[in-house]
């Protein structure tokens, strides 16, 4: 039901005006409402063992009858996916497994979706020991050693293979001495950390978050860092 105001123009016979005059009119809806169809989709969420939401994880749709992959995403910053607007009909969902974890079975994930229905379909990932070498030493060389590397890094600190770990566990920072670069067991008392997650002057650092000129350490690269120093900053 729809309330409007009209006006409506009359004559005026004593004086041969037209007067407007102002009535409300209600007018029934029958069958000319526009509606909004419902959308055929699969949604999740993929969550760690310890409750953290999985950004950038890579997630892929199969029709069963096929081996090529329909449609390819990755998980947003609240960990969720979506596929939209597909047919109903049964499907496959695939997640490759970020570095350091393992998709809790089953995976890939038989879905079968009804005409106008949003399937869930949320993954968990099991987290398995963090290597220096094989996940955090490619994050340094991806986002740090373009300054912190050659003969002459900035500000001393090289980050290049083979120089990293003897250059970060346990060393004062040069920013803040009485914060190590990497302190094992302690992610949030280490100070290369702290730099990667722009909190370092919460604790009386200094200077801008790094990497400088480049976009950010991913949030999931990140949180793998901290877990290897969680797990006492080996060198592995």
């Amino acid at each position: 039901m729809i309330k409007t105001t009209v006006v409506v123009r009359r004559l005026c016979p004593a004086f041969g005006l037209v007067v407007a005059v102002e009535a409300l009119a209600i007018f029934a809806c029958t069958g000319h409402e526009s509606t909004e169809q419902a959308t055929t989709a699969i949604r999740g969420v993929i969550r760690d063992m310890d409750g953290n939401v999985v950004d950038q994880a890579t997630v892929q749709l199969y029709n069963s009858s096929s081996t090529d992959a329909m449609l390819t995403t990755q998980t947003n910053t609240t960990g969720g996916y979506i596929f939209s607007v597909i047919e109903p009909g049964d499907y496959e969902v695939l997640v490759t497994a970020p570095d350091a974890t393992e998709v809790v079975p089953p995976n890939p994930r038989h879905v079968t979706v009804t005409p106008g229905e949003t399937a869930p379909s949320d993954f968990l990932l099991a987290l398995s020991t963090v290597s220096f070498a094989e996940h955090v030493q490619p994050v340094f060389a991806s986002s740090c050693t373009g300054c912190h590397d050659g003969t002459e890094p900035s500000v001393g600190l090289s980050l290049a293979a083979g120089a990293a770990y003897a250059n970060t566990v346990g060393v004062p920072s040069s920013e803040l001495v009485a914060m190590r670069r990497i302190e094992p067991d302690k992610p949030d008392e280490s100070y290369l950390v702290r730099k990667l997650q722009g909190t370092h002057m919460t604790v009386g650092g200094a200077g801008k978050r790094m990497p400088i000129g480049i976009p950010p350490v991913a949030e999931q690269e990140i949180r793998l860092i901290r877990r290897w120093i969680a797990e006492g900053a080996l060198n592995n």
